[in-house]
């Protein structure tokens, strides 16, 4: 796997750093929490995130992650003999539209593994608009507006 990280919360300028990693999977399955419940524990085989290549960008367009991606895949090739083109098999990423296109133009054989927080957000941003909510009510009105169910089923 290969994650990408943005920096942005970090500068001030509109200038990000984009940082790529590794995933390394430990050899030795460790006891993990796998749900919510307090004592409920997992043996599974657990990752680190082993930072490979920064870069200091202006943006995340399509322009600046392919030199990204391609400056990895050369140092990858240079220093460890690595061929990351046909060797990354997943790209961590968040929903920027510049990432995605660069991966399937530098990665083409891995696929994508979108940032689920990112994700989240964007669902709920998206469900608030949908529904009408998050528009600042008081009193009755505001019940009214937190109150409605709404069900979706497959069945017809």
């Amino acid at each position: 796997s290969f994650p990408t990280r943005r920096s942005s919360d970090l500068l001030s300028n509109e200038y990000t750093i984009v940082t790529l990693s590794f995933l390394v999977p430990s050899t030795a399955i460790t006891l993990t929490r796998s749900t919510p419940q307090r004592n409920a524990r997992v043996k599974a085989h657990m990752c680190t995130q082993e930072p490979f290549l920064q870069a200091f960008v202006n943006s995340e367009s399509e322009e600046n992650m392919t030199q990204t991606f391609e400056t990895a895949c050369s140092l990858g090739e240079k220093e460890c003999g690595l061929d990351l083109r046909t060797q990354v098999l997943q790209v961590h990423k968040d929903y920027a539209k510049g990432i995605e296109a660069s991966r399937i133009k530098v990665f083409p054989y891995s696929r994508p593994c979108d940032d689920y927080p990112h994700m989240r957000r964007a669902a709920h941003s998206s469900l608030q608009k949908l529904f009408g909510l998050g528009e600042e009510t008081s009193g009755p009105q505001r019940a009214a507006a937190a109150a409605p169910c709404h069900v979706y089923s497959d069945s017809v």
